[in-house]
Parts: C-alpha cells; structure tokens; sequence
C-alpha cells in the first residue's frame, strides 16, 4: 500500500489539564484514503492522545502544515491538456461550480497550483489517471 505523509508541530492544550504543550498532526494518503491525524503528550500532567482518520481538517491543521514544510507545486508537465479535462478532474476531486473549475484549471496551466504535499498528489494521481503529465515539487513556491 502507498502511504505520502506530512506532519508538523501544532501548538494545542492538553486534552486533560488544558496545560500549553505541542502536538503533532499528520496529514495522509493511505492508500486512496486522505486522513488527517493529531497526537501528543503533555508535559505537565503526562496525558498522551492520538486521534486519527479526520476526513477533514481541524482548525490550524492545514496552516501548520504549510508553515513547517513550505508548499508543493504542481505544474503541467511538457503537453498540455485540453482545459476541459482538467476541469473534470478538479470537479471529481473537490465541490465546485464550472466557472471555479475552469479558473483554477487555468491557473494550473499558466502557474501552476499550491497545496499540502497530500492535496498536490491526490491531484496529480487523479490528473496521471485522466492522461494529463503533471510535476510535484514539494517544499516550494510557484
């Protein structure tokens, strides 16, 4: 089974004490399953949690991610597809209207898109799958 994985520090309260201490979130493709994920331990009173399988994010999660490893880009790669398949992707991948479709497609075209590392190769499989050759490059910025 693939598994991609980004983590990052997230300053959170203890789940017991409410004392100030630093977690951990995971976000994840497993397999074709996107989960985020949060653990930690206080260092006051020695509580340890580990919730796991968020299908969305909790507030700060995605923020953290960002700042601790920086974007991934992805961009088109040498042929460029027909901007209506592009637009099927996106619409398969996220809920949007046509007219989002088409100006996030658009983008992809002329700068590429930032996300999570997860959220760059979720596109990307889904857009390998349509025939569409994409590049990833993590840590970056367009």
């Amino acid at each position: 089974m693939d598994i991609v994985t980004e983590s990052a520090p997230l300053a959170t309260p203890c789940i017991q004490c409410g004392a100030a201490t630093t977690s951990t979130v995971t976000e994840a493709l497993v397999g074709e399953e996107h989960r985020w994920d949060i653990d930690g331990q206080c260092s006051s009173c020695g509580a340890v949690w580990a919730d796991c399988g968020y299908q969305q994010p909790l507030t700060g999660f995605r923020e953290a991610i960002l700042i601790a490893n920086g974007p991934t880009v992805l961009e088109l790669g040498v042929t460029s597809p027909s901007l209506a398949t592009v637009m099927r992707v996106l619409r398969l991948t996220r809920s949007m209207s046509l007219p989002q479709a088409k100006a996030i497609a658009e983008e992809l075209r002329e700068t590429g898109l930032e996300g999570t590392r997860i959220e760059m190769e979720i596109l990307a499989r889904l857009l390998r799958d349509a025939g569409v050759h994409v590049n990833v490059r993590t840590g970056q910025r367009r």
